[in-house]
């Protein structure tokens, strides 16, 4: 989580609790604790310059963020999302629960815009589908890795589409059921990219809706089941092509993702990307 100062009352002392696990290139970690102030300050910066976004989702209790001179504050099922970039103070006034995803800026900024300041999500978690994004990060992080502190590659995908409903809503045009259905589907899809037999009827029956109803409701983004399968496992594949070797080759990256043959996964991957796997493996190392 990065170099911070932890602050509790000297009369009283600190009673907490941690778990956390990595999830991919997510970190989750989950906190309970009585009053306290957490507090990221320049100079702690300048020993950890990492680049991360905090998405912070508070399960109970109320606190206050402080920073650049504005202060912000939580309540229960608030969400704070903040770049550690900057300084910042988080207080703590009595027993809290907060869960925290700790996110690369890069990974973030590839599916969001980067947080210049922090963002309050109040309203988008308590809409019904920010209510079901909110409960489906949860979900994710008080499951089985917190207390085994396993690593589940598989739910980072999970992640990224609950938080896409709450910084990203659909339009007024999309119903609230219709969102719920998309982001179960797309969280379906992000967890089964490696499963060579993966398609819409796969998907449509996890959901419990038709096909035809499926299609309909992925069409409004402008994009079909197949269509979001094959582009979510060339995002997928292009992260571990950059990983280098320690992900295996381009060979085996192509049949991880379900591409029938090593030519196959090369026409596409260049189509998106324009340019091969071979020549952005050959970039990432020369870099």
């Amino acid at each position: 989580m990065g170099k911070h100062a932890c602050i509790s009352a000297p009369d009283i002392g600190l009673d907490a609790r941690y778990s956390g696990y990595q999830c991919g290139a997510i970190g989750v970690h989950l906190i309970e604790a009585d009053e306290h102030v957490i507090e990221r300050s320049h100079s702690h910066i300048r020993c950890d310059a990492r680049a991360s976004v905090f998405v912070n989702l508070l399960l109970s209790g109320s606190s206050f963020h402080y920073r650049g001179g504005s202060a912000t504050a939580l309540q229960a099922r608030d969400m704070l999302i903040h770049d550690t970039s900057h300084p910042y103070l988080h207080a703590f006034p009595a027993r809290k629960q907060l869960l925290i995803f700790d996110i690369p800026t890069a990974l973030f900024a590839s599916r969001f815009a980067r947080p210049d300041q922090a963002r309050l999500l109040h309203r988008e978690t308590r809409s019904a589908a920010g209510d079901t994004a909110a409960r489906h990060l949860a979900g994710y992080a008080l499951a089985g890795p917190l207390a085994t502190h396993a690593v589940d590659n598989r739910s980072e995908g999970g992640i990224l589409s609950a938080l896409e409903w709450l910084l990203d809503p659909p339009t007024k045009a999309t119903s609230s059921r219709a969102a719920q259905l998309l982001m179960l589907a797309k969280a379906y899809i992000d967890a089964n990219l490696c499963n060579e037999a993966l398609n819409r009827d796969q998907v449509s029956e996890h959901v419990g809706v038709s096909t035809r109803h499926l299609e309909r409701v992925f069409g409004e983004t402008g994009e079909s089941v197949a269509q979001h399968i094959q582009a979510r496992r060339l995002e997928r594949a292009l992260e571990d092509v950059l990983a280098g070797a320690a992900r295996g080759g381009i060979g085996d990256i192509a049949f991880r993702y379900g591409f029938g043959s090593h030519a196959h996964f090369t026409r596409v991957f260049r189509a998106r990307y324009h340019l091969t796997p071979s020549q952005v493996r050959d970039g990432a190392v020369a870099t």
